[in-house]
């Protein structure tokens, strides 16, 4: 059975990047990819006949110099700049994007244009305070107006979702350091002098006009981090999916079962597992379990969202914020103490975290009995 310090699922950038790190520090490393052909995931660039066709737009572009310095040890000499080339369709008539000023204001028309500034003129003096929504967080940095010509129905018909329900902490995050006056003088700039030469790292993300980009697509970049993976003594196995993974506390080891597209079975042994498979072949491996015992959030609201019964064990958490929200099946144990909830870092009162040390086998195995026991009744 193959044996590896580091054990990846998937082959696609997350994957490649975290072996092919470790390759370089010398780690063995084994990676299964599903399909049977290409590297890169959502990122790789397929190919018929003589033509290539990248898998979605992957622009090239980081204020962060140590992802960009990586790109360019895995691609070196295959990186081209390009200009960027986006427009809005709205009412009938394109904008470029990033906006230019004149062309925008010719399209808008002064009147609407002056409005879009008086909106987001009041939007500064009666701010929404602690926005919490995608809609609140827009409003404040654009106007009410322009949120609902520019964003509103883009963003809605993107994730399927009103802008009221997206959290304002996403908005902040896609739309970084990006307000009405910033992108006003962007776009003043761009029609007076356009820039020239690729982006640098200071500039707003969204509002770059020129990137850079493999010669032959993002998958070239991939394929290079795969060759790279194996010169560094990693392995990539391809047309090889996950089927399970079991973790053994005597031997401290995975073992990792998988299966290929000829439907043959792969076992392998592991110190350390890195999954960067897509979320929805998680959801479909957790389907198939009777029961989820754990003392993580994220994999309980995962179960619970695919109704398998869920059994959390808490600490310091707040149980009434964190246990899976509306389950049909979910149980908590928790030992309660004058300090909980608390921030759950570390503890603040004591030497030891006593309120998760205080659990018992028996307790855990009582609440499992029962959850077990009503998971089978409800389901006659």
């Amino acid at each position: 059975m193959p044996h590896s310090d580091v054990f990846v699922i998937g082959a696609g950038p997350a994957g490649l990047t975290a072996a092919h790190l470790l390759t370089k520090q010398g780690i063995s490393t084994a990676v299964i990819e599903a399909d049977p052909r290409y590297v890169g995931g959502i990122s790789r660039t397929a190919s018929h006949g003589p033509f290539l066709f990248d898998i979605g737009g992957h622009r090239f572009f980081s204020k962060s110099k140590e992802v960009v310095d990586l790109w360019k040890e895995i691609l070196p000499n295959d990186f081209i700049t390009r200009p960027r080339l986006s427009r809005i369709y709205y009412n009938g008539k394109y904008f470029s994007y990033p906006l230019k000023a004149f062309e925008a204001l010719n399209n808008l028309g002064y009147v609407e244009s002056a409005l879009c500034v008086l909106s987001y003129l009041q939007k500064q003096a009666f701010p929404t305070e602690n926005p919490e929504s995608f809609h609140d967080w827009v409003a404040n940095q654009f106007g009410e107006r322009l949120f609902s010509i520019f964003f509103k129905a883009y963003t809605e018909k993107v994730w399927g979702m009103s802008c009221d329900e997206i959290s304002a902490d996403w908005a902040a995050q896609r739309i970084k350091g990006l307000d009405l006056w910033s992108a006003m003088s962007n776009a003043l700039r761009n029609s007076i002098a356009p820039a020239r030469g690729p982006a640098n790292g200071q500039q707003i993300k969204t509002l770059i006009d020129s990137f850079e980009y493999p010669r032959k697509g993002p998958g070239m970049m991939w394929e290079a981090a795969a060759r790279r993976v194996e010169e560094g003594g990693g392995k990539i196995h391809m047309g090889t999916r996950l089927d399970s993974l079991r973790w053994n506390a005597n031997t401290k080891r995975w073992t990792i079962t998988a299966v290929t597209a000829g439907g043959d079975w792969k076992f392998f042994t592991a110190k350390h597992v890195i999954s960067s498979a897509p979320i929805r072949e998680l959801v479909a491996l957790t389907a198939g379990a009777k029961i989820f015992v754990g003392n993580d959030s994220g994999p309980a609201h995962i179960a619970a969202a695919v109704r398998i019964p869920v059994l959390v064990i808490f600490g310091s958490s707040h149980a009434a914020v964190w246990k899976p929200w509306k389950a049909v099946d979910a149980a908590v144990v928790q030992n309660y103490f004058d300090c909980n909830p608390c921030p759950g870092d570390r503890c603040y009162v004591y030497e030891e975290p006593r309120c998760i040390l205080s659990i018992t086998t028996e307790q855990v195995k009582v609440c499992l009995e029962s959850l077990l026991r009503a998971a089978a009744h409800s389901r006659t």
